[in-house]
């Protein structure tokens, strides 16, 4: 085996045998370790190298903390720049330099520990013209940003780095700066603007930091320009959003002087000087899915990881620990300096206990570094900062914004922060200012949104309540609600809107769930239910059904005749409407109401909706109505003016009440009818809509009729073009129920239950999980587990009474089978217990023993 006698690299060349590096000709001064680490990482540049690895290398037989680690990278990539040692998030590092070997010398590769020191003459480090520190901490997450900076300031001269407090611009920019210390013979300063009380002080602080001194009355900036005459230069003028206006004449006036000197800024504001180029900097990666790997990817989570380790080696990313440490980052928005001070809490909070005391995140989040600026050493000083920059109606503004959660529209922006002493056009004004401030965050391009990141929106919570302004504005918001959503559902209005508009309600799912949670405790009755209203399509378009009955039906009591009689017949019509898969007494009272107010009002679409959301509910219930009635009611009032999406829905509800009654052949039919409604052009919500209605639907009523492989088939292929639509939605769960209940019939049990487990959670969301545990029951059964399935059965017997509900004639031939094969493995007595020990059974655990996964 044998040595290199050299590895080469761009102009650089290290000699092993002599643990020697050179630029060129110039020996290169190397710390010992800092040597290893080196060595290491280019012996083994064909993969990433982990950290556990490079540590046993480099600390052979030792234990050290692995920030060691990172201050030896840290001093390699400044010395050879940032980009010739990649950071593979989770994994290690990896050279990433094209590097040559130069012949071969005897030895062995293996033992880096057993190679000989040299003795030779000393090395001399070339001088640098900076005062930048030494060693700069590891910059993580950052290396696509600190390329790109360095990229911007090769090809413009005035640069400036924009963002929130706390996101990372000091650092950034320090980074990048220190990568180009050697393209400026002039040098590269430093220079803290933040402790400046005044515009007057810039040139003084300036002239400092390059160490120039000036006499009588000459003006400061003359030796600034006298300074940098040396070469091309780099100035960073660091934390300018307190002194823009100084900062930028300042910045002018220099360029003029001296062209040759290129100017990095940071600041939460743009100087808008002719020349300022932008890297508007976003908060740190979050992952992009719930698994350990994406939770290793992610920038945020790699700084927290990197920090936790610092105050705790022991701590780990695990299969334990990613869940709660990428909840922790998300609710932090993936901001640095928060992240940063989270972690450094965790050897005293533990993670869980940390993760739970987010919302008291001002007092938690503190301590940070005494080397960083005051405002850097706790979340509360960092926006105290930020928000002694706004002038008074900027404040008040600010303010205003954070009853919003999830964003919001401009127009809703105007409703909320406009009164007597700011008016709408004021707030569009003052809100352009905000982001400017980088306080309000950009979202989207044809039709902007913004929003407040959370630690942002919770101190302007706090300025609100200081300002006494709470409950006022917590109306203004509940009404901007209600105002720009509200629709009657009876008006079929809803039923004919484009993707856009039900993108845009969508997008309002969070602030509507704090304007019904402020309104079913303080609002008036009008108010409370025009919101209900307001919320049904947003939550209707999300799949949040189940969440929207919880926060609606309170609000039931408060339906009194001082309400307008529209309003009244549009609440029990939304209430319906949500109800109808989970076929709740609850929903079938809102649907009869709906009905009888929608007639009085002699609105047929009201009328007709109510009759469809009575059919699919009733369908379901033991109920003494004559559904044959509603519809011939329904039939004689249809008209081809009514909505596509509306008549079809009659088709669906109709085939639901035939098969109550055990017509399979109609039900099929009226399927068909359906099918046959000329399909609404360009809407992608119709096509999952189709795929639902053919593979739920259809295919249940072929496995009634006896044509199980059919409908398995119809199932099967209705999933398929699901995923290709990218849809999750609740109703996807439908589809699985039926080919779940097609497997379980055809005997392929292990694949119905594991669909089966698949479908629980969309369901649940609706509210109408119950509906799986009959397939599940046969499933069980089918594999053996007669003790589970007899559970399961008188679970789900006991549920479906105690709701009201009763099995059409085909579920009910399931549950039959279902009874003969238990009669068949168990004894009478035995089966009899079991079935009466599942009706006191949990949900849960009902679900347990479907799946086999009971204790």
């Amino acid at each position: 085996m044998t040595l290199p006698i050299a590895y080469a690299f761009g102009d650089w060349r290290l000699v092993p045998s002599e643990r020697r590096l050179s630029r060129g000709e110039t020996p290169v001064k190397l710390g010992g370790r800092a040597y290893e680490t080196l060595l290491a990482l280019i012996e083994r540049r064909d993969r990433t190298v982990s950290k556990d690895e490079l540590l046993d290398t480099v600390w052979p037989r030792l234990v050290v903390e692995e920030n060691n680690l990172q201050v030896q990278v840290g001093t390699l990539r400044k010395l050879l720049g940032h980009p010739a040692i990649a950071t593979i998030p989770g994994r290690g590092y990896r050279f990433t330099l094209m590097v040559s070997v130069e012949g071969d010398l005897p030895g062995s590769p293996g033992a880096l520990e057993s190679r000989p020191a040299t003795t030779g003459a000393p090395v001399v480090v070339p001088p640098r013209l900076t005062n930048l520190p030494e060693r700069l901490p590891e910059l993580i997450g950052r290396d696509t940003e600190v390329a790109l900076l360095c990229t911007l300031l090769q090809e413009h001269d005035v640069v400036t780095v924009a963002g929130a407090g706390g996101i990372g611009k000091t650092r950034l920019a320090q980074q990048a700066a220190a990568e180009l210390v050697d393209r400026y013979s002039g040098g590269v300063w430093w220079v803290e603007l933040a402790t400046l009380g005044e515009a007057a002080e810039l040139p003084g602080a300036v002239n400092r930091a390059l160490g120039v001194q000036v006499i009588g009355g000459r003006d400061a900036i003359d030796g600034v320009v006298a300074a940098l005459r040396t070469g091309p230069a780099l100035l960073v003028l660091d934390n300018a959003e307190h002194l823009l206006e100084a900062v930028a004449g300042f910045v002018h006036a220099l360029r003029e002087r001296s062209p040759a000197t290129k100017v990095l800024l940071t600041s939460q504001e743009l100087l808008r000087l002719p020349n300022e180029h932008v890297l508007r900097m976003t908060t740190l990666g979050l992952p992009t899915a719930e698994t350990l790997e994406a939770a290793r990817g992610s920038g945020a989570v790699a700084l927290f990881v990197a920090r936790a380790r610092a105050v705790d080696p022991a701590f780990q990313l695990s299969a334990e620990t990613f869940g709660p440490v990428v909840e922790i980052c998300g609710r932090l928005d993936g901001i640095a300096l928060a992240i940063e001070l989270a972690a450094a809490r965790v050897r005293l909070l533990g993670l869980i206990g940390l993760r739970d005391r987010l919302d008291e995140r001002f007092r938690v989040l503190t301590a940070g570094s005494r080397a960083v600026l005051r405002r850097h050493q706790t979340l509360r000083a960092g926006l105290e900062w930020s928000h002694s920059l706004l002038t008074a109606a900027e404040q008040t503004v600010f303010r205003r914004l954070g009853v919003f959660t999830g964003g919001f529209a401009l127009e809703a922006a105007q409703q909320v922060a406009d009164d007597e002493a700011v008016d709408a056009w004021d707030v569009l004004e003052h809100l352009g200012a905000l982001v400017d401030k980088s306080l309000v965050v950009v979202e989207g391009d044809v039709v902007p949104r913004y929003r407040l990141l959370e630690t942002t929106r919770l101190y302007a919570l706090e300025q609100l309540a200081a300002a006494g302004e709470t409950d006022a504005v917590l109306e203004r918001h509940g009404r901007s609600m209600a105002e720009l959503l509200y629709v009657d559902p009876g008006s079929g209005a809803m039923a004919g809107w484009k993707p856009a508009e039900r993108v845009r309600r969508a997008a309002e799912i969070d602030n509507l769930r704090a304007a019904l949670n402020w309104a079913g405790q303080r609002a008036d009755d009008t108010l409370a239910v025009q919101l209900a209203v307001a919320a049904m399509p947003s939550f209707y378009f999300t799949y949040a059904v189940a969440d929207y009955a919880e926060r609606v039906l309170p609000l039931r009591a408060r339906i009194g005749p001082t309400l307008p009689a529209p309003l009244q017949a549009a609440f029990w019509l939304s209430l319906a409407f949500m109800s109808r898969t989970s076929a709740s007494a609850a929903g079938w009272d809102a649907a009869t109401r709906a009905l009888d107010a929608y007639r009085a009002l002699g609105q047929p679409v009201g009328h007709f909706s109510a009759i469809v959301q009575l059919l699919a509910i009733g369908a379901r219930r033991a109920s003494s109505m004559d559904l044959a009635a509603l519809v011939a009611d329904a039939d004689r009032i249809e008209s081809d003016e009514f909505p596509p999406l509306l008549r079809r829905n009659f088709c669906w509800a109709r085939y639901r009440w035939e098969m109550s009654r055990g017509n399979h052949e109609a039900a099929h039919a009226s399927l068909l009818r359906g099918l046959a409604i000329p399909e609404v052009e360009g809407d992608p919500r119709w096509r999952i809509g189709l795929l639902v209605f053919e593979g739920a639907n259809l295919a249940d009523t072929e496995i009634a009729l006896g044509r199980v492989e059919d409908g398995e088939r119809r199932a099967r292929a209705a999933l398929e073009g699901l995923d290709a639509t990218g849809c999750t939605a609740n109703i996807v769960g439908h589809v699985m129920d039926t080919q779940m209940l097609a497997l379980a019939l055809l005997g392929r049990n292990d694949e119905a239950i594991a669909l089966g487990r698949r479908a629980r959670p969309l369901l649940e969301r609706e509210g109408d999980d119950l509906r799986l545990l009959d397939a599940l029951a046969l499933a069980a059964s089918g594999q053996g587990r007669h003790s589970d399935a007899a559970l399961v059965a008188g679970y789900t017997d006991a549920a479906k009474e105690h709701n009201g509900e009763r099995r059409w004639p085909n579920q009910q031939a399931y549950r039959d089978r279902i009874q003969t094969q238990l009669a068949a493995a168990l004894p009478p007595q035995t089966l009899a217990a079991l079935l009466g020990q599942g009706r006191a059974l949990s949900r849960d655990a009902a679900f347990s023993h479907a799946f086999g996964s009971a204790a």
